[in-house]
């Protein structure tokens, strides 16, 4: 599975170069470009995988996992990088929604907690869909981020001339 997520650094690193001599203010803006980008293909796919409880679908009125999908991005203040976190924020009932996908892409134990089921160890098999939804979508992503970054470039050395 290693091998689907392997990414050519290369033209990251020939942009990467680029914006190095862009103001930070711009650089920072380009590469915050980028990820919003990058986000606008993996949140999709990552949805488009995510399980419904319901056999026929989602049921109404009800809080989903796929409905807690959330995204972070943060730029270095040199802008010389940042990051993009795509995850699952927020609660389902009582349990946390991070926790919930956890369980579902690794599967866990099943351990009840009333007297009759407290040691009944029934082990849920794993549904990966967060690694599918990222090998499905992560060359993308990342050529998404290229060609935004890329694209910014120009507008940002006018402004910055």
């Amino acid at each position: 599975m290693a091998d689907d997520l392997t990414i050519d650094v290369t033209e990251l690193q020939t942009m990467a170069d680029k914006v190095r001599g862009l103001p930070v203010s711009l650089a920072r803006g380009a590469f915050a470009l980028g990820f919003i980008h990058a986000a606008a293909v993996l949140v999709p796919a990552l949805n488009s995988t995510c399980p419904d409880r319901s056999e026929g679908g989602r049921d109404e009125g009800k809080k989903h996992l796929a409905d807690c999908i959330g995204t972070e991005i943060a730029i270095n203040r040199d802008g010389t990088g940042g990051r993009l976190w795509i995850g699952f924020k927020g609660r389902i009932g009582d349990i946390k929604a991070s926790d919930i996908a956890r369980w579902l892409e690794y599967g866990h134990r099943m351990v009840g907690h009333a007297p009759g089921l407290k040691f009944q160890n029934k082990f849920v098999a794993p549904f990966p869909f967060i690694r599918v939804a990222w090998a499905e979508s992560l060359e993308d992503a990342v050529q998404a981020f290229i060609d935004t970054v890329n694209a910014a470039l120009p507008e940002a050395l006018e402004k910055a001339a």
